[in-house]
């Protein structure tokens, strides 16, 4: 296992998440924003923008499509309940995942536990994603379970806007496929590896404002 999957003590990146520990090794971001019995909320490191969080399911999986279909359904929940909370008019929700369904994968972004994003943006983060890539075809699934459709063993990029969500299995993993646009529409193309860019100032600002509270 390498250094980058790894926390500050040597422990597996969000064990302390799978534990139902409050808090991880690795602060200030490894802070519990909500407590479900199923899965943690806590905010992302590398947050290019305020109340971007992970929903990270509570025992050891490689990607959602592994999990089994409660725990998928329950994590979306989870996602569309914090969304539901708000940060303002100007931002849309959209979660999306990296699945990467074997350990070490490039696609997974050097974290080896399935995670949702959920995250407000100014910008079309659908619209983004299915135009970005010729070569990677994009096609839309069930939102209430997309992950039904994924065929065993197969990496995949899932973007939703809560409403609609679209898959797509690229030939070639490439890690932090999403931030990259994300960062790139920002006007901050630089700054979408959260190996470098820690962005602290944005995650204080998610944990005073959402930690612990319904």
């Amino acid at each position: 296992m390498s250094d980058l999957k790894l926390g500050s003590d040597n422990t597996p990146r969000f064990q302390w998440v799978i534990q139902n520990d409050p808090i991880g090794p690795n602060l200030p971001y490894d802070v519990e924003l909500r407590n479900h019995s199923v899965a943690g909320v806590v905010p992302t490191k590398g947050s290019l923008v305020e109340n971007w969080m992970l929903v990270i399911p509570r025992q050891p999986l490689p990607s959602l499509a592994d999990a089994s279909i409660n725990v998928r359904k329950e994590v979306l929940q989870i996602g569309r309940h914090e969304s539901a909370a708000g940060t303002g008019s100007k931002e849309r929700w959209f979660n999306f995942e990296h699945g990467s369904r074997n350990a070490g994968d490039v696609i997974g972004c050097g974290v080896d536990q399935a995670h949702l994003h959920v995250v407000p943006l100014p910008f079309d983060l659908l619209r983004v994603a299915t135009t970005n890539q010729q070569d990677l075809a994009w096609f839309e699934v069930n939102t209430h379970d997309p992950w039904s459709e994924i065929p065993v063993g197969v990496d995949y990029y899932l973007v939703s806007d809560f409403l609609q969500t679209f898959l797509a299995y690229p030939a070639t993993g490439e890690s932090q496929y999403f931030r990259k646009l994300i960062a790139r529409e920002l006007g901050q193309p630089d700054r979408w590896d959260y190996r470098k860019y820690g962005c602290e100032t944005n995650v204080k600002a998610t944990i005073d404002s959402r930690h612990l509270r319904n």
